[in-house]
């Protein structure tokens, strides 16, 4: 069964309310980051969701659907100087683990494409190479 609701943007989700609830969303969360940068982990990346604007990486300029709801105008390659907007709970992490010196790749992953599609084979590509010790080549 899946849980049937009207589907919201990224501008319905920013606001301070939202934003707070997210920053204790990921209190634990970032303790158990700092843990394992304490403990010599490696942070390898954050997955996203496209699409998300929530947890997207590239959400692009807010645009209105045919239902009159906000719709995602995906960027996939930003110009210099163009800024790329995240889904809230990805920015408010980046900038968490900004603050902290830690940056870790951000990846987004295109859940609505087929398994076999060249942008997902592109995202295991790019997750693999992250995930790869420092120096080993594939």
């Amino acid at each position: 069964m899946v849980l049937k609701r009207n589907p919201q943007g990224r501008q319905q989700y920013d606001n301070i309310f939202f934003r707070n609830h997210c920053k204790e969303l990921l209190k634990v969360p970032m303790l158990m980051v700092r843990e394992f940068i304490r403990s010599n982990y490696r942070l390898v990346g954050y997955i996203g969701l496209e699409n998300s604007p929530t947890c997207g990486i590239h959400w692009g300029e807010h645009k209105v659907n045919r239902y009159n709801t906000e719709s995602p105008n995906p960027v996939e390659q930003p110009k210099p100087n163009e800024p790329v907007l995240m889904g809230i709970m990805a920015e408010i992490l980046s900038e968490e683990l900004n603050k902290e010196g830690n940056h870790a790749p951000f990846l987004e992953l295109p859940v609505k494409e087929p398994a076999e599609s060249a942008k997902r084979k592109m995202f295991w590509e790019e997750l693999i190479k992250n995930v790869e010790p420092y120096g080993k080549e594939v």
